[in-house]
């Protein structure tokens, strides 16, 4: 069993009884329609367990994923797909460019309007100051703010609509 890594905690978790599940096998290329898809992969079907864990301060990414990684080949995994420095290109794109970009927190119609909209600004706050801190992102290039519900991309009555609204957007301006 691999477990979760020191000092993380989890912030999401979903579980769906059957579903389907598209693994990457291999780098993103454009599709006919100009959609990033991987250029290999396959689809897995059953059981469908979705955690998202959020990590300590002070540790990377890199150090977090290579940790699982050796975790999973100890317990006698294969690792499939690893993408390397093309990863995130266009992530990178948008925090490097020379555009302005809003960082946007939604959440859920949950709470009193004006409670939610000042902790959703906090932390839309807090991801400016992280990108800055840990990015070198120029404070000036970024506008943050909690947008409440006020932005659903799905449905507020069931726990999966929930989840998808609760999310930080980076926005070109």
């Amino acid at each position: 069993m691999v477990t979760r890594y020191e000092g993380s905690f989890i912030d999401g978790y979903e579980i769906r009884e059957f579903d389907e599940f598209v693994l990457p096998l291999g780098p993103a290329v454009r599709n006919s329609d100009g959609q990033k898809v991987p250029r290999e992969q396959t689809v897995l079907e059953g059981l469908i367990t979705r955690i998202l864990y959020r990590g300590p301060d002070g540790r990377s990414s890199l150090e977090i994923l290579r940790n699982y990684q050796s975790a999973l080949e100890a317990a006698g995994f294969e690792i499939l797909y690893s993408c390397g420095g093309d990863c995130g290109n266009n992530f990178a794109a948008i925090l490097y460019g020379p555009m302005e970009m809003r960082i946007k927190n939604t959440g859920t119609s949950g709470g009193a309007f004006e409670y939610n909209i000042s902790l959703l600004s906090k932390r839309a706050n807090s991801v400016a100051r992280f990108l800055t801190k840990n990015h070198n992102i120029d404070q000036d290039r970024m506008r943050a703010e909690g947008v409440g519900f006020l932005a659903p991309v799905a449905t507020n009555d069931t726990p999966d609509g929930r989840a998808k609204n609760r999310r930080v957007e980076l926005v070109k301006q």
